[in-house]
């Protein structure tokens, strides 16, 4: 994953070598048949005037037959614009796609990647912000790809055309363009490190406003609790004054950047028009074609000028974008599949915390657990899944640790009910559902109905389409308890835990998993489930 990220540009191009090699192919075309354009003016000014010059004699490679009238060349003329709008159209549309592309597979690595990476990471850095965070970032790899690679090979090449042809136009304005861009590299490239300077420090505030706007939001009930709102509100303004501040010298070094790029253009231009009045004819109007088409090849190429004296900067904003979403990548991802596989029958399950120490055979129905005081049943289950380990739990399964597990064995074979995890998705069935199959909704429909018919009163029930909120902030707590239980009944794994449940009663609870779990092993956690005729496989471990 990771040499994705070394040469984004160069692996993406080396995996797309035809597409690649078209939208190149494509593009010099484009281009050349818009310097040509210009070019073909001159033709047309002998053509009216009947002069002659041989600066323009270059163009004579197409054939004479095409445009040795008047009305032939506007008909060639218009067939040039015709062409060069279809091939300027078919290459646009092929390399924005490419983009397009380009930075879905980075998305996509990035998403996957996160998706990899250990619960505590979230804890540390802030849920779901990398994406939000980094979608700047993010742009900047694509005018990397854009500019830096496709576009920077299309445009050597028509610049080398195009200077070849404001050569044999005016050898001394072709000249006098190139020496005096030469030394406006110099200029340029200062203004280039400040751009990136500033650009830097704007992001870099960006970020930490972002950060903590997540960390303020995520903490609103002790913000709440603290009344501290004016505080946060004084905190985010000042961050805010330090963006505009840092947006502003951004902005003024970044437009004078890009103003002195068109200075030194049209600068350039008044020194050609200057070489072409001390070196014109005796016959002044001779001279009027080549000059005619000089002028307007010369702004022709005037995008391909500033797209390449912006390059540097677009090279070292891409790469420092590319420096921050490779941090990501550095984090070590959660190593699920090393380790031994999940155990067969029978499973003993044992564990010890803080000295005091219990062990279970684990039976077909009901098993039952009571933890001691300071280990929560939260987290008693996040260290049996490998989510979140505790150095003071000593959990074991037929004698080995949780940890020498695989954590995907684990979390395969391993279900849980329990409102403590939240509801995914935007409606109920995606946040009881693991897939969103036709084939299963019947089924998922039968379980929601059974149990909301005992658990809920009937203005409360609710349909599979009906609309949880995020993490199921638009149901009840009943709501939520019957969600969650028939979010683990569906997802049928070996072993479920159950614990948590204020809503529903523990016999109902007792009923409804006897019915459901007719094969599985499931445990509560807490108070024992009071049912007599299944004493005999409960086993309590109390301190």
């Amino acid at each position: 994953m990771k040499s994705l990220f070394k040469h984004p540009c160069l692996q993406f191009l080396l995996s797309r070598k035809w597409t690649s090699t078209k939208i190149v192919g494509l593009g010099i075309i484009a281009n050349l048949l818009t310097i040509i354009i210009p070019v073909s003016v001159g033709k047309y000014y002998q053509l009216v005037f009947h002069f002659k010059g041989h600066r323009v004699r270059f163009l004579d490679f197409l054939p004479k037959i095409w445009w040795d009238t008047v009305p032939k060349f506007i008909l060639f003329f218009f067939i040039l614009v015709s062409a060069r709008f279809l091939f300027q159209w078919w290459y646009q549309k092929l390399l924005r796609a490419e983009g397009e592309l380009f930075i879905k597979s980075i998305k996509d690595r990035l998403f996957t990647h996160q998706l990899a990476l250990p619960l505590e990471i979230y804890h540390q850095k802030g849920v779901g912000k990398y994406l939000l965070r980094y979608s700047g970032d993010i742009q900047s790899l694509k005018n990397l790809y854009l500019k830096g690679s496709l576009e920077v090979i299309i445009d050597f090449s028509i610049l080398t055309v195009g200077m070849y042809w404001l050569l044999q136009l005016q050898f001394e304005g072709g000249l006098a363009i190139l020496i005096m861009s030469a030394l406006s590299l110099i200029v340029i490239r200062y203004l280039n490190k400040q751009v990136e300077s500033h650009s830097l420090d704007k992001r870099n505030k960006t970020s930490g406003q972002l950060s903590f706007v997540s960390r303020t939001l995520h903490g609103m009930l002790s913000v709440i609790m603290m009344n501290k709102q004016e505080v946060e509100q004084e905190k985010y303004a000042n961050r805010s004054g330090q963006i505009k501040k840092a947006a502003v010298s951004y902005n003024s070094w970044l437009m004078l950047n890009k103003g002195y790029i068109h200075f030194f253009q049209y600068t350039a231009l008044t020194v050609v028009l200057y070489l072409f009045y001390i070196n014109t004819d005796s016959d002044a109007a001779t001279g009027g074609g080549p000059l005619i088409s000089f002028i307007l090849l010369y702004i022709t190429l005037l995008p391909v000028f500033r797209r390449l004296f912006a390059l540097e900067t677009v090279y070292k904003l891409g790469h420092i974008s590319l420096r921050k979403l490779q941090d990501i990548l550095n984090i070590p991802e959660e190593k699920q599949l090393e380790g031994a596989a999940f155990p067969s029958h029978p499973i003993q399950l044992e564990w010890h915390f803080k000295a005091q120490g219990q062990h279970l055979k684990l039976e077909n129905g009901i098993n039952q657990i009571s933890l001691s005081n300071g280990l929560s049943p939260f987290l008693f289950t996040k260290h049996l899944l490998k989510i979140q380990m505790m150095n003071d739990l000593d959990l074991r399964l037929n004698g080995k640790a949780i940890a020498d597990y695989a954590a995907q064995g684990l979390r395969q074979n391993i279900g849980v009910a329990s409102s403590d995890f939240p509801l995914l998705g935007r409606t109920v069935y995606e946040a009881i559902t693991y897939s969103r199959l036709d084939s299963i909704k019947s089924h998922t429909r039968e379980v929601l109905e059974n149990i909301q018919t005992l658990c809920l009163p009937p203005e409360e029930w609710m349909t599979l389409s009906t609309n949880t909120g995020e993490n199921g902030t638009k149901v009840n707590q009943r709501q939520r308890e019957v969600l969650a239980l028939c979010r683990a009944i569906l997802q049928e794994k070996a072993i479920t835990l159950v614990y948590g449940f204020q809503t529903i009663s523990p016999p109902l609870l007792n009923d409804i998993l006897s019915i459901h779990f007719k094969t599985g092993i499931w445990f509560s956690i807490g108070e024992a489930l009071p049912s007599q005729e299944e004493k005999d496989i409960i086993h309590s471990l109390k301190k």
